[in-house]
């Protein structure tokens, strides 16, 4: 995983302290957690309010612009687990994009397609089971606005006669190695976070927490009967319980700002491209 920098510290912490604003020598005090200067925590602040991605209020303290992208929302939908998902039916939800469309517009949303699990099957068409519990059209909005794009169709098929092996799409062993590995160091970090030192602390959460939550974010959402669904509810499970012990931490650090979570280590995951192919 990518290194905490100053700019995506500032978006990891305002993005889970929001509505709330915070001031600069909370942050200021946690960059000092993770070697990031003074200095440059300001001149990322600064550079971040010129793009609109963050703003000061009257007081001098910062938080997320209210025109700042729907991905991070997206992503918190990790906590509602096995929810986000409905009994499959045997049928199949397959996105074709529009032919007419140009390369860079087809890849973001061919990304933004990967990450709500569908696969690429056949020349413009995505596919993934339709056991999503959001309904088509909300899916839809999703995908436009992850993408900015909506020269696409999307729609509901009861059976492909193809040659392809419709669950060869999903790395299926790979999905549970990822599960297991990510359950084995949260248990470990558990075990162990009470007894490190007070930096330590804040940096195994923060990022550990991080790659968990990206990890259930992205997850494909298969049904039962393609990949059993154990492992994935272990590690949701474990996560929140993850979230739970830490979050007092992170209280104590910033005192009277409540936050409903514990900051992760989001954003650089968040910003890079996805291997989609």
């Amino acid at each position: 995983m990518k290194s905490v920098t100053a700019k995506s510290l500032i978006l990891d912490l305002l993005r889970t302290s929001k509505p709330q604003a915070l001031p600069v020598r909370a942050l200021v005090a946690t960059a000092a957690i993770f070697d990031i200067s003074e200095n440059a925590l300001r001149v990322n602040l600064n550079r971040l309010i010129k793009r609109d991605v963050i703003a000061m209020d009257s007081r001098g303290h910062y938080q997320v612009s209210a025109t700042t992208s729907p991905l991070r929302n997206w992503v918190s939908s990790w906590r509602d687990g096995e929810q986000r998902m409905r009994p499959w039916q045997q049928e199949w939800l397959n996105l074709q994009i529009s032919s007419a469309m140009k390369s860079k517009a087809s890849e973001k949303l061919q990304r933004a397609a990967y990450r709500f699990g569908f696969r690429h099957l056949w020349n413009n068409s995505w596919v993934r089971p339709d056991n999503l519990a959001m309904n088509t059209a909300d899916l839809r909005l999703l995908l436009t606005q992850l993408s900015d794009q909506d020269d696409f169709m999307l729609c509901v098929v009861s059976h492909f006669d193809s040659s392809i092996d419709l669950n060869s799409l999903w790395p299926l062993a790979g999905l549970e190695e990822s599960y297991q590995r990510h359950i084995k160091a949260l248990n470990e970090s558990i075990a162990h976070i009470k007894t490190v030192d007070t930096a330590q602390r804040f940096r195994d959460s923060f990022i550990l927490g991080g790659n968990c939550i990206h990890t259930l974010a992205i997850d494909p959402l298969l049904p039962e009967s393609m990949l059993k669904g154990h492992l994935r509810n272990q590690l949701t499970e474990l996560m929140q319980t993850y979230d739970t012990l830490c979050r007092p931490f992170w209280q104590d650090l910033f005192s009277q700002y409540d936050f409903l979570n514990s900051p992760a280590h989001l954003e650089p995951q968040l910003s890079q491209p996805l291997a989609i192919r």
